[in-house]
């Protein structure tokens, strides 16, 4: 068992004994479904979002909203479109998570130069704030995530999952 450093509660650690992992899932026998790949991948996913939307509450961020702020801090003036793109999100999604953003006033949006068709993005000065306030928070969680690795766990770990979606 290792204890989950993000809450303090003992988890089962499925690499001392996988056999026993698929006994012991919340009570429940997974038997061959323990066989299912997705299925680890999903409680692993399961378990990151859980824990980085507990470090991102107290700022009322998403993890979305998060990359977005720190996106326009990257790429000054980037357009919406150019985000929805990047985050694979419809327009519709991102003009709601921009409005919702520009209504915190974090974020400033003004015609581009050369068409003003395309809308330009920065950030205001409490978009810097919250922003920086964010970005410690997913060193915290990214901490977090890491520990349960060694470094060289950790390097394959991406390898591998960068297969999946590249």
């Amino acid at each position: 068992m290792k204890e989950d450093q993000g809450q303090g509660a003992d988890t089962l650690d499925a690499g001392e004994n996988p056999a026993l992992f698929a006994e012991a899932e919340n009570g429940f026998a997974l038997g061959t479904l323990n066989d299912v790949v997705g299925l680890h991948v999903g409680f692993a996913n399961s378990a990151i979002v859980k824990h980085f939307l507990q470090t991102l509450s107290p700022l009322g961020l998403t993890p979305k909203q998060t990359a977005i702020l720190w996106l326009i801090q990257e790429n000054p003036d980037v357009a919406k479109a150019d985000l929805a793109r990047l985050l694979k999100v419809e327009r519709a999604t991102m003009q709601a998570m921009v409005n919702s953003l520009s209504e915190r006033a974090l974020i400033v949006s003004r015609p581009a130069e050369t068409d003003g068709r395309r809308v330009r993005m920065a950030l205001s000065d409490e978009g810097v704030r919250i922003l920086a306030a964010a970005q410690d928070a997913v060193a915290r969680h990214e901490a977090w995530i890491r520990g349960k690795f060694s470094p060289e766990e950790l390097e394959l770990f991406v390898r591998l999952a960068q297969r999946l979606y590249r």
